[in-house]
């Protein structure tokens, strides 16, 4: 058999595939399993699989999985115990019958290096793809200091023909292959799809696939996690790298769970993948959960049980012209001593390295870097390095070649810190994931690592955005010359944060659609923070075309263009924030995004809140201008945001935008704020799931929910949890639990059940929800459910009543 020699690194960020060829030198990054599992999800016949090897390969193309013992079949959880011991296999079944442990067609024929032998596998009729759960899987525990694998393959075995030529062909057209180090959380490394280009074709038997080149590892999309049924995934404190869940994708399956136990203090984030499966998703622990991605595919249960569970938008990485990162602390030590590194990675989505050999710009030369260079910025004069050009220089960070090492002092205070700021070639991708690595002589001295950063990003190398954060990191390696985290990069999770700016402007591009008279009548303009407070309500106004400097506190101006007007009185716009349906007028000719004809421009208190969303109150008569072909509705518009008054920062952007409506006196987005967060993917929303929050917890959904939520659990006997941002869909399903012990007789007249709402919450669709009892919706036919004073009240038969079936 022919074998590629790979050199490849292999990890999930966001759905992003990571393949870190070694380059100049570099160590390869790969990451090292306990277990790995091969999972067959497709065959061309119906309920038979046979195989002659699956092989296994390290970086240097050697076949790693030889001989292993075969410890029988399974079909639920416990093949972690079966595999108790070192080199040893089992097959994990999905139907009534599987191989047997001595016969000639058993499992341990697959790791002997023989295409003669094969093994054998029937009834597998329940077999579908887009369901992990019934995939039947060879799982390997290899030697306990096996290296990590960087390809593999499959060959066919003695009938595969024959049995195409039956009509219930035998031959694999699509597989997974997943490493775990515990053997039940499951991170997909491989997935070919059915049929995949690498099987045999024509197919022949005792052939090995892909033409007999091994198979790189270069894909991680799908499922990442994998959490079977039976089995329970607890993840304490982190999984991965640092408080960065370092997956995509966690599936879990029917009667299993995945439960986050983050401590006080601790923020875990769960980046682009996010949740699919109907199993249970549990948030325990003080800490926070910050889940993005699309969740939408969740069909399962989603319980807060304690701390904050926060759905947030997340934005796809962007290409700034500087990068830096910030030495923030060592691991102990006396803080004016030294640290050193080997390598500083960053990737690209595809996982190429993206600043191997920078040039060294010269100390505190962060203004005038070129493309491709970096420069190391001192903290005042209490940080060192070395001069260019020594052996123990910056640009060792960038050489590719963990042997060498940049070694520097720091002296690392709350506003300032020594930073590497870097200028990478002119369109250069944007940066996804990057890695450190120690230097040579980490052991002997554990007080020159470094565990404390930030990464972060600029335009203009002097406004920086902070794509990540580290604090006393636990994954920092404590070996010389080594890959922090065994190699796994950290992937860049960029969530969308709401705007905090001294200014907002706000400006109308288009009306809604007519040929007639063009002019413009709005009863509010709201901006809202995160909690959906507003923040510019009984603002003064300043008068007309007034400079942002000019403005004062909690105060705004309008600015008209060319053959624009506005009303005085009482339709002036110090109308549009007097909490109230009084409207504000202008007339004039076309409103377009070319002169941006009426523009708003607020200065908010300067200690109020970022600006997480927006919205507008239509008029009093746009109902009657509409019918009359006059445009007064606003339909296309942008949010920007400024510190200054004078470079604005995009936030929102509408043309022709669906919010809008002809109403009088009506909310956009029916009455939620439309959120102002530009570049975000949304979608993180669980809409199809079940939510549940305990007592003391908080569930955080996004403000930008497209959809409801379509059920909600309440533990009647619970104390009182908090939903934020709730909408419910129409025709929502309420199931109370443990309603015998909370019922009473002021059932009758209405009794609060123990959960809050905060932030922009809507009720819209109470009337239509569906009350479950126990999960009985027979005993839910008498009560229905009502939202008072942001709490949620059930009504109905007091204690005695008494259920006839």
């Amino acid at each position: 058999m022919k074998i590629r020699t790979c050199l490849l690194a292999s990890l999930v960020a966001a759905n992003a595939v990571f393949s870190l060829q070694a380059n100049g030198g570099e160590a390869p990054l790969l990451k090292p399993f306990r277990y790995y599992r091969f999972s067959v999800t497709k065959i061309t016949g119906t309920s038979i699989f046979q195989l002659s090897e699956i092989a296994l390969y390290d970086a240097s193309g050697n076949c790693i999985n030889l001989n292993l013992a075969n410890m029988g079949n399974v079909r639920n959880n416990d093949w972690v115990t079966r595999l108790s011991a070192p080199n040893t296999c089992t097959l994990l079944e999905n139907g009534s019958a599987g191989v047997e442990t001595d016969h000639n067609d058993a499992l341990q024929n697959l790791f002997d290096g023989n295409l003669g032998t094969k093994s054998y596998a029937s009834q597998c009729g329940n077999l579908s793809e887009s369901n992990p759960s019934t995939w039947p899987g060879v799982i390997m525990r290899l030697a306990d200091d096996a290296p990590a694998v960087a390809s593999y393959n499959i060959a066919t075995a003695n009938d595969n023909v024959w049995a195409e030529g039956t009509g219930n062909g035998r031959t694999v057209t699509g597989w997974a292959l997943f490493g775990s180090d515990d053997g039940v959380a499951w991170v997909q490394i491989a997935r070919e799809t059915s049929p995949s280009p690498y099987v045999p074709n024509p197919i022949t038997n005792q052939t090995w696939y892909n033409d007999g080149d091994s198979i790189p590892i270069t894909d991680y999309s799908g499922v990442a996690v994998f959490v079977p049924s039976g089995d329970t995934l607890t993840v304490n404190q982190d999984f991965g790298f640092g408080t960065v869940v370092n997956h995509g994708t966690v599936s879990v399956s029917s009667g299993a769970t995945a439960q986050w136990d983050v401590a006080s203090g601790e923020t875990v984030k769960l980046p682009g993948g996010a949740l699919a499966g109907s199993g249970i998703v549990e948030k325990a622990g003080a800490g926070e959960l910050r889940a993005g991605g699309d969740n939408v595919a969740f069909a399962g249960t989603i319980a807060a049980k304690g701390g904050t569970l926060r759905f947030v938008q997340t934005a796809s990485p962007t290409a700034f012209t500087y990068y830096r990162l910030c030495f923030k602390g060592k691991n102990g030590g006396n803080t004016s001593e030294q640290f050193e590194l080997s390598e500083l990675a960053l990737y690209d989505a595809s996982g190429n390295r993206i600043n191997l050999n920078l040039s060294n710009a010269g100390v505190n030369a962060s203004g005038s870097l070129t493309a491709g260079s970096f420069s190391f910025v001192k903290n005042g004069t209490s940080a060192w390095v070395r001069d260019a050009g020594h052996n123990e220089a910056p640009e060792k960070l960038f050489d590719g070649n963990v042997g060498t090492k940049m070694y520097a002092g720091m002296t690392p205070t709350a506003s300032s810190y020594p930073y590497i700021a870097m200028r990478l070639a002119d369109g250069a991708a944007p940066v996804a994931a990057y890695n450190l690595a120690t230097g040579n002589d980490t052991v002997n001295n554990p007080n020159r690592l470094l565990v404390s950063w930030s990464l972060d990003g600029s335009m203009d190398g002097t406004s920086w955005v902070t794509l990540d954060a580290v604090t006393d990191d636990p994954h920092a390696s404590t070996a010389n010359s080594s890959w922090f985290n065994a190699g796994c990069a950290r992937p860049v999770f960029v969530e969308v944060s709401p705007h905090k700016a001294r200014y907002y402007r706000f400006s109308i591009t288009g009306l809604y659609t007519c040929d007639g008279y063009q002019s413009l009548q709005m009863d509010e303009l709201a901006l809202y923070d995160e909690a959906g407070r507003r923040l510019n309500l009984n603002h003064a106004y300043q008068g007309q075309n007034l400079a942002a400097s000019a403005l004062n506190e909690r105060s705004y101006t309008c600015i008209l263009g060319t053959g624009h007007g506005a009303s005085t009185g009482n339709q002036s716009p110090a109308s549009l924030v007097d909490g109230t349906t009084t409207k504000a007028y202008f007339s004039g000719g076309t409103f377009n995004d070319s002169d941006k004809a009426i523009r708003f421009i607020m200065r908010l208190a300067d200690d109020a809140a970022p600006v997480a969303g927006y919205n507008i109150q239509t008029g009093g008569d746009d109902v009657w201008n509409y019918n009359h072909n006059q445009c007064r509705t606003p339909a296309s518009w942008t949010l920007e945001a400024s510190e200054d008054g004078t470079t604005w920062t995009l936030l929102a952007s509408q043309t022709d935008s669906a919010y809008a409506v002809v109403a009088n006196d009506t909310w956009f987005n029916g009455g939620n704020m439309i959120p102002c967060t530009a570049n975000g993917t949304g979608a993180s929303m669980p809409t199809n799931a079940t939510l549940s929050v305990s007592g003391g917890a908080t569930m955080a959904l996004p403000t930008d929910q497209k959809d409801g939520v379509k059920s909600l659990e309440i533990d009647c006997t619970a104390t009182t949890g908090t939903f934020a941002n709730f909408t419910a869909a129409d025709g929502m399903t309420v199931n109370l639990v443990n309603f015998r012990a909370f019922r009473d007789d002021s059932v009758a007249g209405g009794k609060p059940l123990p959960v809050l709402f905060s932030g922009a919450t809507d009720f819209a669709t109470v009337d239509s929800w569906k009350v479950l009892i126990d999960g009985d919706a027979h005993k839910g036919e008498p009560y229905t459910v009502y939202a008072q004073n942001g709490s949620l009240y059930v009504k109905g038969c007091p204690a005695t009543m008494i259920y006839v079936r």
